[in-house]
């Protein structure tokens, strides 16, 4: 939720356990007292013509970190009392409701009533119907005062499993969508929930959640959010973690899923300049750390992030995301741009160096904001002076800090205009039905949200709506689409009414609502039209609508569309409306440009052999003329898929019908050309890589394939080419052939060598075989990959590994650290330090233009004490969060790959392996998937080093990440 972030711990690499370790404790450190609340409200700073408000404080709200607004003027609030070990220290449940009333109508707060309490840590709540829906892990529950007196009496539990992990990353949000949803935000513990009114059960695993609390739907949605999934008026939806402050999801979860065979891009595209652990400027002065994970002034705390959904701020920030960074005592503003379906941030032009609001108060902890029904910006402020979980607190420090310190304090802010000033909160739970269709073209995000809810709650008369494409705005008219759409009230012409405004928002929205049941000649129609729109947002609905119809008019539509826009999401959209439309779409692509077909054939094939259609394969492998490139480019396709899912081509060309049987056979004199093809440097690297594929398949060609595969690794290859004839001469079982070059290749080829060799049995009993023959060096081995082989599946992999590392592995961790205490004393080189770093740490790390950017950017560390930095290479898994636990994962074929999970998609899981490189993974490729229960960063560097080189390494470490060579 809030926690500073871990971006130096837990991820792959020699020093990123560094949160844990013990630090010195300043002498003479006492915690600061609070300063007054006058005081507080006079510390921020905000922008020219804005001004800050309180409308609550203590004792009326304490420990706050999410609020909603109610329809009759409450004011909601969920209260994290029991932060960060519970009431006693040992987990008691403390967290609370509360609700606030402004009765004497001055703006701020008067009342407070204590609506619900005991609650295990809860993150969200939200008003609905008569009573408010509560998130606090493991339940989600609806509870209701029915008596009259303000306190909760009706407590029902509507879902529940949700995973119990670390108070920061627990399941949140509660945000409502423009498609009826109530959307949810995974909090990175996930889960194996359960809907106790429907009975169906779900695992949460990577994906945030929507949920339909009266039915107890529930569906999975892309992505997975920290604290605070978030959307702008148009239904784009952004989420973002403590490093990374704001991302979008792109792809919808629900459309993915119709075709399962094919891999995506990924669902998240991040959206600043500067995405991971950007530069802040807090007002305030730098708190004393208890560990150094980063360093000051950059993104650590990201949560709680908004879009602003009004104009009365100001036109300049409407559409603006607002992020919370409470480490640093700041909200920090994003604005927003569109470059085609996705949004790209940068910070306001009189921003570069400064903040959208700030604060001198080392207490003013914002977790949460929201555009409010006034138009204000409305702030969250928890109000504690450890704000860190004790998780990452060492032990010396929870001794001189109160880790509740703050706990009978907290605040609720309203950034406003002081031209416009806030507007009236209106009563919309008073209003007429008549009178809330009005407001759902409300220039107020809140209003039309809570206007769309009431009405879908009241289920109007058909009259009270009559007219509504007439009278309303583009945003009343999306929000009527989706009322019709929950009332069930839908039909063909209101969808065709909506596609004819020639409003691209408008468009684009109604086009989510297509179905077999409203697909009229009309509409799909007007659809192909939209398919080719200059509009990327209305092409990309346009192809997704697509893949809800089955006419042949909407496969050869969805064919030009695939041809019209060649972005990766657009395709991605095209290719998960695929299957009903199979054959068209190859049809009519077989006599396009060849060039355009290209990017299609890998999807394509994949859909085809997946569904066993055998012509649409046969077909695709007969496009252009025989002695045309695409013929090979082809063949190059096909063969990649049938590796993907195991299939042996000799077997799929037996069971194959006569049609697919002589296409493939006139393929087989390409092989032939494949090495020049290779070789020919005049063509794309992927292309290169591609034409890989079809090398060591014909029998009689065999042994000069892994020949001239063997030739590629060399320093003269371009790394991408080599790492590819790596990997293709370890799916060729030639792993003799692959270490034979050992010594003549670059580190960042031995760690591909190394992670081919572990998918295997045979190759890595090889592998263990050259260590101890002193053909691999045992010091050249990073500690990762050393791990993996002692922590290997195989026993027999894992006891020889036993045997040939045990010299170098000393399992007693704290005898370890003990043994090299000499290198505090010794004075460190730094130059001999950059020798051990290329040897250590490069595989994860770039440093100094060293390495790989797999793992922590050591570069942003500062002030790293040697004591410090000694513990946490030496000693590097005293304490493990769950997203950067090291997985091996074991495919259908046999082989094996390990890496940390990046990300999750409806059919495909991202793993990023200890080379750098991400692999994207088909659901269906997997066999078996093991959590090793350690960090991708293992122990045993010790093998390698002396106090001497250890000292060395430090020095080089520090003298390299110091301002004068690293300038902020």
């Amino acid at each position: 939720m809030y926690r500073l972030l871990l971006l130096f711990a837990l991820i792959a690499g020699p020093l990123v356990q560094a949160a844990w370790e013990k630090t010195n404790v300043p002498k003479g450190f006492k915690m600061p007292r609070p300063i007054t609340l006058e005081e507080s409200i006079a510390s921020f700073q905000t922008k020219p013509g804005l001004g800050i408000e309180l409308v609550a404080a203590e004792p009326l709200v304490m420990d706050p970190i999410n609020l909603d607004f109610g329809p009759d003027g409450k004011l909601w609030v969920v209260e994290m009392a029991d932060y960060p070990l519970g009431m006693d220290g040992k987990g008691k449940p403390g967290g609370r409701v509360r609700c606030l009333e402004d009765r004497d109508g001055d703006g701020r707060y008067d009342t407070s009533t204590l609506f619900l309490e005991d609650l295990n840590f809860p993150t969200g709540v939200k008003a609905w119907r008569n009573g408010v829906l509560v998130i606090g892990a493991p339940d989600l529950i609806y509870a209701e005062d029915t008596d009259g007196d303000g306190k909760a009496d009706h407590r029902k539990t509507l879902f529940r499993g949700f995973g119990e992990g670390n108070q920061q990353h627990r399941v949140n949000g509660l945000v409502w969508g423009l498609d009826n949803w109530l959307h949810i935000a995974n909090g990175d513990s996930g889960g194996k929930l359960e809907s106790l009114q429907t009975g169906e059960k779900l695992n949460l695993g990577s994906f945030d959640l929507k949920i339909r609390p009266d039915s107890g739907e529930m569906k999975l949605s892309s992505g997975m959010t920290q604290y605070g999934r978030t959307r702008d008026d148009f239904g784009n939806w952004f989420g973002n973690n403590n490093a990374t402050p704001l991302w979008q999801y792109v792809l919808p979860n629900e459309k993915l899923v119709r075709n399962p065979h094919v891999i995506y891009p990924s669902a998240v595209h991040q959206v600043p300049e500067n995405p991971r652990a950007p530069r802040v400027f807090p007002s305030s002065k730098p708190a004393p750390r208890y560990n150094n994970p980063v360093s000051a002034s950059h993104v650590t705390s990201a949560c709680g992030t908004s879009l602003m959904r009004d104009h009365r701020l100001g036109s300049s920030f409407y559409g603006n995301a607002f992020i919370c960074e409470p480490v640093h005592n700041l909200v920090h503003r994003q604005v927003l741009s569109r470059k085609g379906i996705t949004f790209h941030g940068r910070r306001g032009e009189d921003e570069t160096e400064s903040e959208f609001l700030t604060s001198t108060d080392p207490w003013f902890r914002p977790v949460s904001s929201v555009t409010g029904p006034d138009g204000a910006l409305w702030v969250v402020d928890m109000h504690r002076y450890v704000i860190e979980h004790p998780k990452w607190i060492p032990e010396n420090w929870q001794k001189v800090i109160n880790l509740r310190a703050g706990s009978d304090r907290g605040r609720i802010y309203r950034v406003v205009s002081k031209e416009t000033g806030p507007a009236v909160h209106e009563n919309l739970a008073s209003l007429p039905s008549k009178e809330l269709v009005k407001k759902l073209s409300s220039g107020n995000g809140w209003t039309r949200d809570m206007a769309h809810q009431l009405l879908l709650w009241r289920k109007p008369r058909a009259a009270d709506l009559k007219g509504w494409q007439k009278e309303a705005s583009n945003l009343g008219k999306m929000h009527f689409l989706s009322l019709l759409d929950g009332l069930g009230r839908l039909a063909a012409e209101d969808i065709q009414l909506a596609l004819a405004t020639k409003e691209p928002d408008v468009q684009a929205h109604a086009l989510r609502f297509v179905s077999p049941a409203n697909a009229s000649p009309k509409l799909i129609r007007q659809i192909a039209e939209l398919a080719v729109s200059h509009h990327a947002k209305v092409r990309f609905q346009a192809a997704l609508a697509l893949g809800e119809i089955t006419s042949k008019e909407a496969g050869r539509s969805l064919a030009r569309s695939a041809l019209a826009d060649s972005s990766p999401y657009h395709r991605a959209a095209v290719m998960s409306s695929l299957v009903p439309h199979l054959n068209m779409v190859i049809e009519t692509i077989a006599h396009a440009n060849a060039e355009d077909v290209l990017p299609l054939l890998d999807p394509l094939f994949a859909t085809t052999i997946a569904t066993g259609n055998e012509s649409g394969t046969a077909r695709l492998l007969s496009i252009g003329k025989p002695d045309n490139s695409i013929r090979h480019d082809a063949y190059v396709s096909m063969l990649a898929t049938l590796d993907r899912r195991n299939l042996d081509l000799a077997s799929f060309a037996q069971k194959a019908s006569p049609a697919l049987r002589s296409a493939l056979q006139s393929q087989s004199r390409l092989m032939a050309r494949t090495r020049a093809k290779v070789e020919d440097t005049s063509l794309t690297t992927q292309n290169r890589i591609a034409a890989m594929a079809l090398l060591g398949r014909s029998p009689t060609m065999l042994e000069e394939d892994v020949a001239f595969l063997g030739s590629l690794l060399s320093p003269q290859t371009r790394p991408e080419v080599a790492q590819a004839a790596v990997r293709r001469l370890a799916k060729l079982e030639r792993f003799k052939e692959i270490l034979k070059h050992w010594s003549r290749v670059s580190p960042k080829l031995h760690a591909t060598m190394i992670g081919q060799c572990l998918g295997s049995e045979d190759g890595s009993l090889y592998f263990l075989d050259q260590v101890a023959s002193g053909v691999v060096a045992p010091a050249s081995i990073d500690a990762s990959s050393r791990n993996q082989f002692l922590k290997h599946r195989n026993g027999s992999v894992s006891k020889k590994a036993n045997d040939v590392f045990r010299k170098a592995i000393n399992a007693n961790r704290q005898a370890v650290v003990q043994s090299f205490a000499a290198a505090l004393k010794l004075k460190g080189h730094s130059r001999a330090g950059r020798e051990h770093f290329k040897v250590l740490c490069s595989a994860c790390h770039k440093l100094d233009g060293i390495g790989v950017s797999l793992g922590a950017d050591l570069a942003a560390l500062s002030d790293k004490s040697t004591p410090s930095m000694l513990t946490a290479i030496l000693d590097p898994n005293r304490a493990v969060e769950d997203k950067f636990l090291l997985y091996v994962i074991t495919l259908i074929d046999g082989s094996a790959t390990a890496g940390m999970i990046h990300g999750e998609s409806a059919n495909t899981i991202t793993l990023q392996a200890m080379d750098g490189s991400r692999q994207q993974l088909l659901r269906s490729q997997i066999k078996g998937m093991q959590n090793t229960g350690r960090s991708a960063m293992p122990e045993g560097l010790e093998g390698a080093l002396d106090p001497q080189k250890l000292a060395d390494l430090i020095t080089f470490i520090q003298t390299a990440t110091t301002p004068a060579k690293n300038p902020r």
